[in-house]
């Protein structure tokens, strides 16, 4: 049986699990062995690894390339108005925009991905706009395998709420602010094309003719997400581990037996080993988890042959190779649609990294409220 474990991001479906057993390598073996290594330390990942170290009697190592991000996990890269606070620019919702007109090398994936991700401790949770949507019962019932179904999977929704709740107010004085857009918007679809204005999460199963402000997963003003709750409990037990600035290369193994990963440390490479029957869970997103498993000599026997040539499957002889055409295929993208509406009564606001305006820096320092306590547009 396969014991090597890939998690896919979906908002309230923590991943599809699957096992593999991997082989041994001559690069030098550290001392602690885990019983579950989790690659990745986005939303998924971090969710995966807190829940399984809640049995005090399996060790779990949380594995993440990059570094720190909010503040409470070291990230200290901010604008100077920020000084003096416990927040780094991760924590700032308004500045989320940000990460495009003054990119963070420290933040981004840079040269380690093909496309535009972050990677750091939150994955994309740390730069995204923190939209927080949870889909319609349908959609479970219709996608998704038998197991899987939403009567399954709500207990654990509700679970999720209870950790991590939603809110389509995110300014702690409980006012909406740029609002010209939206009532434009709501006067075009609720008055005129009968659309219904709701609370979009507390009517999650209405998804057609429905129009409401944007639900993010902000708490007290501040950007949440799974690095906030879930990961700082699961730094309180003593059998789990966070090791960032850590990127792994391949996972090791035997014939169908995994054995641990290689991993490089500030240019050290090493392997991190499993207890025996431990599991190797994939993490990586989209792009990263296809990627370590074709390393891993686990894909298309295509693909796997252009990495061996090109040195990227360390040792691993092609007789080791698993075979799976399926890995890798049927990437795609999320279309996203905009709608830009202009009249004269619309107005924008110009969110900036450096020197917002004094009154809405006060605002948001003082009272967790007003421009900067949300991404903009609700």
């Amino acid at each position: 049986m396969l014991n090597i474990l890939p998690a896919m991001l979906l908002p309230f479906l923590l991943q599809l699990l699957f096992s593999i057993h991997l082989q041994a390598s001559p690069i030098k073996r550290q001392a602690t062995s885990y019983d579950v290594i989790v690659v990745g330390s986005g939303p998924a990942g971090v969710i995966v690894a807190s829940r399984l170290s809640e049995n005090p009697a399996r060790s779990v190592l949380l594995i993440e390339g990059g570094g720190p991000s909010y503040w409470v996990t070291g990230g200290r890269e901010r604008p100077q108005w920020l000084a003096g606070t416990n927040l780094s620019r991760v924590d700032v919702p308004g500045l989320y925009s940000t990460i495009y007109s003054n990119p963070s090398t420290a933040l981004l994936c840079q040269n380690k991905i093909r496309a535009y991700g972050a990677c750091t401790i939150g994955g994309n949770s740390a730069i995204n706009a923190g939209l927080f949507y949870e889909p319609p019962a349908s959609d479970f019932d219709k996608y998704f395998p038998t197991g899987w179904k939403h009567s399954d999977v709500s207990p654990a929704i509700t679970r999720l709420y209870q950790k991590q709740p939603s809110t389509d107010r995110p300014s702690l004085d409980g006012l909406y602010y740029q609002q010209s857009g939206y009532n434009a918007a709501k006067q075009w679809l609720v008055g005129n094309a009968n659309y219904t204005e709701l609370n979009i999460n507390a009517n999650s199963r209405r998804k057609t003719k429905v129009f409401g402000h944007p639900v993010y997963d902000y708490q007290n003003g501040q950007r949440s997400g799974p690095v906030i709750t879930y990961l700082q409990q699961a730094l309180t037990r003593p059998n789990f581990r966070l090791q960032s600035g850590t990127w792994v290369q391949r996972v090791v193994r035997t014939g169908n037996t995994a054995t641990g990963v290689v991993v490089n440390t500030n240019g050290a490479t090493s392997t991190i080993p499993l207890k025996p029957n431990g599991r190797v869970i994939l993490s990586g997103g989209a792009l990263k988890s296809p990627e370590l498993l074709m390393k891993s000599g686990i894909g298309d026997p295509a693909v796997l042959t252009t990495l061996s040539n090109a040195n990227q499957l360390g040792s691993l002889p092609s007789s080791q190779w698993i075979n799976n055409t399926a890995i890798g295929a049927g990437l795609f993208d999320n279309p996203n649609t905009f709608i830009e509406m202009t009249a004269p009564t619309i107005q924008a606001y110009n969110y900036v990294y450096e020197n917002p305006p004094a009154a809405d820096q006060n605002l948001y320092l003082t009272k967790k409220s007003g421009h900067y306590s949300f991404a903009g547009g609700s």
